[in-house]
């Protein structure tokens, strides 16, 4: 499973935008303006989700609640027949007010040892990802001189769908890879509602497309 990714460090932004702008951000300024940010599992990150088909950003902590409580966060989304999945978070999966994308820079996998991936000739594309609000403890920094602490409060939460690997991933991690949407279609049809958008969007990315960087 991927459980690390790389994002912009640039500030949420107050402004819309539409599918074609979304792709057009200028994300490579942003970089080298703002630094880059190592996202990990049950950290916050930057999410866009569609209101009236248009793309508003948002922050949201990585993780859905974990199957028993005490464990780690859900982070990826892989069997969608799951009764976890299906019948425990359904509503979240098919509405689509519940999708959202996550931008990036480059992903990583696995976790150890990482090997790192990223779009060819491209700065930014998304992950297909589904979010939540949730009420329950997640660990919070509440002062800088002090590590993160249990906090129960009011959370956004997300995790994104993931597939079997392609052939760049698979020698490196033969278990998965995340779904990536790469064009402004493939986002459209994200934000379709329905099971089998879902199931749709479930593959993986060209080989050509992805550029390994070890």
């Amino acid at each position: 499973m991927c459980s690390r990714f790389h994002q912009s460090s640039s500030a949420i932004s107050t402004d819309g935008f539409n599918i074609e702008e979304l792709f057009k951000r200028n994300v490579v300024a942003q970089r080298e303006k703002e630094g880059i940010r190592d996202i990990f599992p049950d950290h916050n990150a930057n999410i866009f989700i569609s209101v009236n088909n248009i793309f508003v950003e948002k922050k949201a902590r990585w993780g859905f609640p974990p199957v028993r409580v005490g464990n780690r966060p859900i982070t990826n989304i892989r069997n969608l027949d799951s009764w976890w999945w299906k019948d425990c978070n359904g509503e979240y999966l098919t509405k689509k007010e519940y999708r959202c994308v996550i931008p990036f820079l480059k992903f990583a996998e696995p976790p150890r040892k990482p090997t790192w991936f990223c779009i060819k000739n491209r700065s930014l594309s998304f992950f297909a990802g589904i979010w939540r609000p949730w009420y329950g403890e997640r660990l919070l920094k509440i002062s800088e001189k002090r590590n993160r602490v249990k906090t129960a409060r009011n959370w956004d939460l997300f995790a994104f769908l993931t597939t079997f690997p392609n052939d760049v991933v698979k020698p490196y991690h033969p278990k998965s890879m995340p779904v990536i949407l790469s064009t402004p279609e493939e986002v459209a049809s994200w934000f379709l509602e329905g099971y089998d958008t879902l199931k749709k969007a479930q593959k993986p990315l060209e080989n050509n497309l992805l550029s390994c960087l070890n």
